[in-house]
């Protein structure tokens, strides 16, 4: 069992019956989400190289594969976006080569925040950037595909919890970082009449694993009912 389950406030059994899907590549922030909601009675199914094998880019791709795993109980109750593994793999792929001509802020200010949900490639700067346009465009997606497929169709409302990468995972980390933010603010505002919540869990330089489990945990609870539209910095305090 994991040992999250045993800490007073994530108490076994606290997810019973709540169907989690997890979206993201191998390993990373997102295993250690779906472990940590599978070891409080959370039913989970993993979309990516350890589970559901699919395009994150492909929106009816993802939303078939959403609705596949809400069907059993014609629900699907919150949707971890692990928008960093996204960061990650473009890095490795493609590099950073063309970063450094343009400035984080610049980026970010050219995009206005429900584009990034709705078309990314299509918003003039992000094409330069591999890691920035890749995350987005990764969240977006899912998002997208979790709420108008199964969300907004089964009029039951839902959580989607977007997972960034850490300051340090690169450069325009940070920019990742806001625009994963802003995703979250402007969709939580779009969507708020569907009753779906969405927040953005953004680490810290040394926030293990398990601690991000903890709160992505929490925030699947019933306690994370009372949070939408809002970013969670985890060790903000660090120089």
């Amino acid at each position: 069992m994991h040992r999250l389950a045993r800490s007073p406030l994530l108490a076994p059994g606290l997810l019973d019956g709540h169907v989690v899907a997890v979206a993201g590549r191998t390993g990373g922030l997102g295993r250690a989400a779906a472990q940590a909601c599978g070891a409080l009675g959370a039913h989970v199914e993993q979309l990516g190289d350890e589970g559901h094998r699919v395009d994150f880019l492909d929106e009816a791709a993802v939303g078939a594969a959403m609705a596949a795993i809400a069907a059993p109980e014609q629900r699907l109750d919150v949707v971890v976006i692990d928008a960093a593994s996204a960061f990650a793999a473009a890095r490795l792929t493609r590099g950073a080569a063309s970063d450094a001509e343009h400035g984080a802020q610049t980026v970010v200010s050219e995009v206005a925040p429900g584009a990034l949900a709705v078309a990314p490639e299509a918003v003039p700067g992000v094409m330069a950037v591999a890691p920035l346009r890749a995350t987005t465009a990764m969240a977006g997606v899912v998002a997208r595909a979790a709420a108008t497929r199964v969300m907004i169709a089964a009029s039951k409302g839902g959580k989607l919890v977007v997972l960034a990468p850490a300051p340090d995972a690169g450069p325009h980390a940070e920019a990742a970082r806001v625009a994963l933010e802003n995703l979250s603010r402007t969709l939580s505002i779009e969507w708020s009449r569907h009753d779906i919540r969405l927040t953005t869990v953004a680490p810290g330089r040394r926030t293990t694993a398990d601690e991000l489990a903890a709160l992505v945990a929490y925030l699947a609870s019933p306690a994370g009912d009372y949070f939408s539209g809002c970013r969670f910095s985890l060790g903000e305090v660090e120089a």
